[in-house]
């Protein structure tokens, strides 16, 4: 396939004019994004209104994100709206703004019971958002939610997610679970990155059989972890 070049606008305008249908699609597109937008908007007013009231005024709760300040007052807010609300792309932008450490660990709960839920409450971008909150905010208290969420396939990609964040709960289940994940295709290198963080020593020998895993990241995974083992070593777990 030949690569693809720069265009000049006069170029781009000879395109359009041999593609009538450009301009249609582009103003589909744009008015598509606009519903988007609107829908999102009224959708998180109540919850900018409440944040607004808790000292916490912001215009969307992307800036909120952004601000570069530390709102753990706003984490009670945010946990008790996210069940209520139904739009996707505001629940995006909740679980977004629980991935931060003082979340940790009251948010995992409500986390994990959001992953929980069935029907089509969280598309799939939702799903990876909840879980890398989730990854950020788990602590040994729910260890064994981890382990479930690990091994439920129909998660899709945001599995590897919960993966990663049996990787910071320092529990021999968790290893346990992470050796088994080894054998799971879909997951695979992100377990071996989670078993050295936690250094596992007895990870060590199942690692290195990854050293010449056909994917050059899964490799890298591997060699990694088998460094942070070697450095540090934890035998407890």
């Amino acid at each position: 396939m030949a690569p693809r070049r720069n265009i000049s606008a006069e170029e781009f305008a000879k395109q359009r004019l041999r593609d009538p249908d450009a301009a249609r699609r582009e103003q589909q597109f744009g008015e598509a994004r606009r519903r988007v937008t609107e829908r999102h908007m009224i959708a998180s007013a109540p919850i900018l209104a409440e944040l607004a009231r808790a000292g916490f005024r912001f215009e969307t709760l992307n800036a909120l994100r952004t601000s570069g300040i530390q709102y753990t007052a706003a984490i009670p807010i945010l946990l008790n709206r996210l069940p209520k609300v139904e739009d996707n792309s505001v629940r995006q932008s909740i679980a977004m703004l629980l991935a931060v450490p003082w979340a940790k660990p009251i948010a995992a709960a409500t986390l994990i019971c959001e992953l929980d839920r069935g029907g089509n409450v969280n598309d799939d971008y939702t799903r990876w958002c909840l879980s890398n909150a989730l990854a950020i905010t788990a602590d040994e208290t729910v260890t064994e939610d981890v382990i479930r969420l690990a091994r439920n396939t129909r998660l899709g990609k945001a599995r590897e997610m919960v993966v990663l964040a049996l990787g910071k709960l320092h529990d021999r289940r968790a290893v346990d679970t992470l050796l088994q994940l080894l054998a799971d295709d879909a997951v695979a290198g992100h377990a071996i990155s989670a078993l050295g963080k936690l250094r596992a020593s007895r990870a060590a020998p199942s690692i290195e059989a990854f050293l010449t895993h056909p994917m050059d990241w899964v490799r890298t995974e591997a060699a990694k972890a088998l460094r942070s083992i070697k450095h540090r070593p934890t035998k407890t777990i």
